[in-house]
Parts: structure tokens; C-alpha cells; sequence
């Protein structure tokens, strides 16, 4: 799906974030929003989600107003249930969508291959290392039905070999859904296909 955001305003407390913010996010393209802290990386992919109204303009969705349920949104940092299993984490995505618990188990599964986590799929997430539940939050954002995938910081915190699975596996995800990420890695940035800046001279069409 592609997402277009046009004459987008948002306002946290008293200040501007930015203002009058136009873009376009392709199809089964990996964009990155990059910029200084406090530019408003993470409030656009918010708003996109949906967690965050902005003062004025639009979010579409192929063409279409945009609706909540087309996005997942992916944390910074690990946000899995430590005591429960790999597979449990990843079922929470088709099962709160509505799917019966057979066919939640076949999708989990199936995602956990494409991340290569299907051989820990019965072990509990508190004993995945970073770069393990940052592929695990991707599988349940996978298994769930929304097409576009919203990150915040993929690789924060990772080292470089981590860095470098996550980037791999966000390049492979990307021809199944569209993908935008908040990062500072320079070598996420250089992975991506586009780079959308966000300055808080508010420069920030595309």
C-alpha cells in the first residue's frame, strides 16, 4: 500500500513539531524518516498509525482517508511477553485480529521461518537476545493483516552484527509490506531506498 501524508500539522503541548509536511511512501518500498531529536520522526510514524491526531492535514492510504487498521506499529526496544514462548508472542497479531487459533498458529509459524526464529519458536522470549526480539517483534507485526509496517529505531541498541541481520530482514520483508522506519543508524540510512529528512526548519516536502 503506499501512504501519502499531505499539509501535515501536529502540535505536542505548545510547540510545532512541524507543519505543512507533504510526502509520499511507495509500495513495497523500505523509507527511512531520519532527522535530529525533536524533528518529529517518531510523531509522523504516530500519527500515521493513528496514535496521534494532527492539527491539520491528511493521511492516505491508497488513495483512501486513512484507516488504523492498515498499520502495525513496531516499538523501539523489546516490547515481548518474556514469560510466554516465541509462538505465543508472535499468535497475539492473527488472534487479536479475529483469526481462529489453527490457522494463528500456521501464520506464526510461517512468519517465524521467514525471520529465522523457527527453532525457537517454544522457547520463552525473556531468553532471545536483542537482535532475536527485534526479528520476533517483525514476526508478529507480519502475522498480523496490515500492510503497512511503522518502526521506531529498529536497530537501537544492537551491535553491528545485529544491525546488520535487522537490515537484512527489513530489506527481504519489504515486497510483502510497505515499510517506514525512524532511525539515526547511519547504516540502516544507507540501506534504505528513500530517505525522507525531517528539519525543524520544517523543509520537509517530498
Amino acid at each position: 500500500m503506499s501512504v501519502k501524508v499531505e499539509r501535515l500539522s501536529v502540535v505536542v503541548g505548545e510547540r510545532l513539531v512541524f507543519s505543512d509536511l507533504s510526502y509520499s511512501f511507495a509500495k513495497n518500498e523500505l523509507t527511512a524518516v531520519v532527522g535530529p531529536s525533536g524533528s518529529g520522526k517518531t510523531t509522523l510514524l504516530e500519527v500515521i498509525a493513528g496514535l496521534r491526531r494532527p492539527q491539520c492535514g491528511s493521511i492516505l492510504i491508497n488513495d483512501e482517508t486513512v484507516n488504523p487498521d492498515a498499520c502495525v506499529w513496531v516499538p523501539q526496544g523489546a516490547n515481548a511477553l518474556g514469560s510466554r514462548s516465541v509462538l505465543d508472542n508472535v499468535m497475539i497479531a492473527p488472534l487479536s485480529d479475529g483469526v481462529e487459533v489453527e490457522e494463528a498458529i500456521l501464520v506464526s509459524r510461517r512468519v517465524l521461518e521467514l525471520v529465522g526464529l523457527q527453532n525457537r519458536d517454544q522457547e520463552q522470549a525473556k531468553h532471545l537476545s536483542g537482535g532475536e526480539l527485534q526479528r520476533l517483534a517483525f514476526a508478529r507485526a507480519l502475522a498480523s493483516s496490515r500492510a503497512v509496517i511503522l518502526a521506531d529505531e529498529p536497530t537501537a541498541n544492537l551491535d553491528a552484527k545485529n544491525t546488520d541481520s535487522v537490515i537484512s530482514l527489513l530489506q527481504a520483508l519489504k515486497t510483502k509490506r510497505t515499510m517506514i522506519v525512524a532511525t539515526h543508524d547511519i547504516t540502516l540510512i544507507e540501506a534504505v531506498d528513500r530517505v525522507l529528512f525531517m528539519r525543524f526548519d520544517q523543509e520537509n516536502r517530498g
